[in-house]
């Protein structure tokens, strides 16, 4: 995908791949990462065709496993992080426990995942002191979800299940609502 691609990103992070969650630990990831970056540098384009490479992180890990995900963007020199995918927590789910039982195991994506999602972007940006930029992902259907996460600390926003069920308009809405806040701070 490298020739063709904007941005590559490294997803070690879903939920409905067995066995992929265990590539977030330290040792593992460092591994996997250096290797891409190896591979990254031996493209025939130019330096100035460099295409980033993001890491992509669930939102389910400990502040511990946090930590370590610093050291390796710190270490790798990895362009940036995508925070979060989906979730394997349904605490938050209003729906019977027996029904989502049923239904099964998978990641959880939306409203559910937003305040967790905002956490570890704001725990990672502070914890950084932002030494790498992040991209917030999870829960963003308004302009208030984003500006959460901007202020969280935030460089660039990515949306999901709000734009399934809110549909394209809900970008122009979020953008608006972007600029109406800043220019309110600016009163």
């Amino acid at each position: 995908v490298y020739q063709v691609a904007d941005y590559v990103t490294v997803n070690i992070s879903s939920p409905n791949t067995p066995g992929l969650r265990a590539l977030q630990g330290k040792g593992e990831l460092e591994d996997l990462l250096g290797r891409l970056m190896q591979a990254r540098s031996e493209q025939p384009n130019g330096a100035d065709q460099v295409k980033p490479l993001l890491l992509k992180i669930a939102p389910d890990l400990t502040n511990e496993q946090l930590d370590d995900i610093i050291d390796i963007m710190k270490e790798t020199k990895i362009d940036g992080l995508i925070a979060t995918n989906t979730t394997i927590d349904r605490s938050k789910l209003k729906t019977d426990v027996k029904k989502v039982e049923e239904i099964g195991a998978g990641g959880l994506s939306g409203k559910p995942v937003r305040s967790r999602s905002t956490e570890v972007i704001q725990y990672l940006s502070t914890k950084s002191n932002k030494a790498f930029p992040i991209v917030a992902v999870g829960g963003i259907f308004t302009a208030k979800d984003a500006i959460e996460k901007l202020e969280a600390g935030a460089d660039l926003l990515q949306v999901y299940t709000g734009f399934i069920y809110e549909g394209p308009s809900m970008v122009k809405k979020i953008n608006k609502g972007i600029v109406a806040y800043y220019k309110s701070l600016k009163k």
